[in-house]
């Protein structure tokens, strides 16, 4: 009997980016050896099976009376589970005797229609995923157990769409005020009071982030290092349990002169967002993404939350300046200035996601299994990135 010896699957044109209600069309492919001409006999069938899920998983440990005790939290979410067969019987079908695969090549032509309703984009993660794949498996008759050989390959969803131009709040700016206090026996005083911000909230990838920063040095060091850094915050959840990883996605480091007695104003950036999911994964319930800056200087520490959308403002950033103005009552000690109209956005790219990948153990370790590549996600990118702006002194 033949040997199968290639086993893969190919979408038509090797696209492998899709949207709610798309058809998937491509086709299964066979390589039999031709050893004595007898080809693959006793095929029970070929079928596919398209399967889009999110799941979590880790696990914790209790100790009590000198023992420990490992026990593992997990949570599944479904959006499809469909089965499309090219051959044969399926899965759950009846046998049929006497299907054979001749020697050589063949290709069986599949197409399925993805669900209309919202579907997440896909996600990896150190403690969860969320998958979308279609899973290839011919299935050979045998005695007492049949013999599945399997293939999958993976693809991408554009998912649900997030328009920071429906979230007003996205255009509003944000900023964190401290003073750096230093004290002596006579007394406190500020030596320095420190102000950053951003000039609004709402960000897509491609689109670069400004920290605007307004130092009053009044009798502190008059060099200050500032780093300001963008987080994704990865909040896992399974049956009455939380799991947080969280990721530095871009870092900066800027060495800043603050003449006492002076206001020196600069910004620092651009921390320019990478391709990643949108806040909040739409679409998803059991794995919740967030995003946020952080700024630190010597005293002073910011954290300052964005939202990172798919669709960018219709008005949009300039490279933005800090302009200085008076404290107010309510401690602002900088004007945000950058809001600028602009014609739409051009269309984006989708790009794979950077940074780390940390995939789940996956199955197929076994000779049985023909593996495809390896899969990255894909999501929006927009050139929306400018150069870094002029420090106003």
């Amino acid at each position: 009997m033949g040997k199968l010896q290639q086993f893969g699957l190919t979408y038509d044109g090797n696209v492998n980016l899709f949207s709610q209600g798309d058809v998937i069309k491509g086709e299964v492919v066979l390589m039999v050896d031709n050893d004595k001409g007898y080809g693959l006999k006793d095929v029970k069938g070929i079928w596919i099976r398209f399967q889009g899920k999110a799941k979590t998983k880790w696990t914790t440990t209790s100790h009590s009376n000198n023992s420990s005790q490992t026990h593992t939290h997990t949570l599944k979410e479904s959006y499809f589970d469909n089965y499309v067969v090219v051959f044969g019987r399926g899965k759950y079908q009846y046998e049929m005797k006497g299907l054979h695969l001749p020697s050589g090549r063949n290709s069986f032509p599949f197409q399925f229609q993805l669900p209309m309703t919202p579907l997440p984009s896909p996600f990896e993660g150190k403690y969860g995923y969320i998958r979308y794949r279609a899973k290839a498996t011919v299935s050979l008759i045998r005695i007492f157990s049949n013999k599945d050989y399997k293939c999958e390959k993976l693809f991408s969803m554009t998912g649900p769409t997030l328009d920071l131009n429906q979230h007003p709040n996205t255009q509003s700016e944000v900023q964190h005020r401290e003073e750096i206090v230093a004290c002596c026996g006579c007394g406190c005083s500020p030596e320095s009071i420190i102000t950053a911000g951003l000039p609004k909230k709402g960000f897509v990838p491609g689109e670069g982030i400004y920290v605007i920063v307004h130092v009053d040095n009044q009798d502190g060091d008059e060099t200050r290092m500032f780093t300001a850094a963008l987080f994704q915050y990865i909040t896992y959840r399974s049956k009455g349990y939380t799991k947080t990883k969280k990721y530095s996605l871009r870092e900066l480091h800027l060495r800043v002169a603050c003449p006492k007695g002076r206001v020196t104003d600069f910004n620092v950036g651009p921390l320019t967002v990478p391709p990643v999911p949108p806040s909040g994964l739409p679409g998803c319930n059991i794995i919740d993404i967030d995003y946020y800056v952080k700024i630190e200087s010597s005293g002073f520490y910011a954290k300052l939350n964005v939202i990172i959308g798919t669709v960018p403002h219709r008005t949009v950033t300039r490279p933005p300046t800090a302009v200085a103005s008076a404290p107010s009552a309510n401690g602002a000690g900088i004007e945000l200035s950058g809001l600028t109209n602009s014609p739409s956005a051009p269309p984006p790219s989708y790009e794979e996601a950077v940074g780390v990948i940390d995939r789940l153990t996956r199955e197929g370790s076994s000779e049985d299994y023909f593996n495809q590549d390896q899969f990255v996600p894909r999501y929006p990118y927009f050139n929306l990135t400018v150069d870094v702006p002029p420090a106003q002194q």
